[in-house]
């Protein structure tokens, strides 16, 4: 049965990832138990949705995976490797690895964003990445969590400094967080195999995650962003202040609270509203697409 919504508390808890030296595996520094692998996807002009995925768990939960989907992932890139999707679904099955995706029309966000939130969240790519990242924060609860980003994204190294802003306010205890390639870890082709199905628009492979209870998704819609951007702006001005500061509690509760509030919000519709609104947005870039098209042959 398909999961429609996700729990909505918020606690965030350590975030740490270093490499081995052949950079093939996270060495924990101190006991993590979780780790995390996030990559993205429709940053290119021409596709409407961005989405970002995420997958974490256990060490043993990532040995499994890697167990077995190694034999098959030689050279996979989810765009370019259809034909190893039922592979990689059997893996991330087995090994009971959790699935949270984010998506955002990247128009509607340059739309409805106001200029405080552009500024101080940054792009798309961002907002998705933030919100995937302190989802599977709440998801592990008090859990030690280790973040590995997907290289090649412009904006990645913004990403990093606001979660190093989170780290100095003390309610998100971010130790680092490390960015690494594809080829450096295999663990990163779930959440492209993810993030790729969801900007492609192949419902046929997320609705057999969601059956398996292996993925959970949020869609950030136009009223959300218009509603939360003064919310989630005051949240990383906060943040920034308490870096310069060093001091690790100048956020309120209630400043969370309403932070808590707007990730309800982005989290709790229904997978099926999901669908119906992506649906929409994909006609309406087609059709913006072929009046361009049109016009550029009068």
């Amino acid at each position: 049965m398909q999961k429609p919504y996700v729990d909505n508390s918020f606690v965030g808890r350590d975030l740490l990832s270093l490499f081995s030296g052949d950079g093939r595996r996270i060495v924990a520094v101190v006991n993590v138990a979780y780790r995390a692998f996030l990559d993205e996807s429709g940053t290119n002009p021409e596709t409407p949705v961005l989405s970002v995925a995420g997958f974490y768990g256990t060490k043993d939960q990532w040995e499994t995976f890697r167990s077995n989907w190694l034999p098959h992932s030689n050279g996979f890139h989810a765009k370019k490797s259809e034909r190893l999707f039922p592979q990689l679904f059997n893996a991330i099955n087995a090994s009971k690895i959790n699935g949270v995706l984010i998506t955002i029309s990247k128009e509607n966000y340059y739309q409805y964003a106001n200029a405080h939130q552009k500024t101080a969240i940054g792009n798309p790519y961002s907002v998705c990445a933030f919100l995937c990242i302190l989802h599977i924060c709440v998801k592990v609860q008090d859990s030690t969590t280790a973040f590995v980003l997907e290289e090649g994204q412009p904006n990645l190294g913004f990403v990093k400094e606001i979660l190093e802003m989170f780290m100095a306010t003390g309610r998100v205890r971010i130790s680092a967080v490390a960015s690494a390639k594809k080829t450096d870890f295999i663990e990163l082709h779930a959440a492209d195999f993810v993030s790729h199905i969801a900007s492609a628009h192949e419902t046929e492979w997320m609705q057999k995650l969601f059956d398996a209870d292996r993925l959970e998704h949020g869609h950030v819609t136009k009223q959300l962003i218009a509603e939360n951007s003064p919310r989630v702006t005051e949240l990383f001005r906060q943040a920034k202040h308490a870096r310069k500061k060093l001091k690790g509690n100048l956020m309120t509760k209630s400043e969370y609270e309403n932070f808590d509030r707007t990730m309800r919000d982005i989290m709790k519709v229904p997978h099926t509203e999901i669908k119906a609104k992506l649906d929409a947005e994909k006609k309406t870039k087609k059709r913006k697409l072929k009046k361009t098209s049109a016009s550029g042959h009068a």
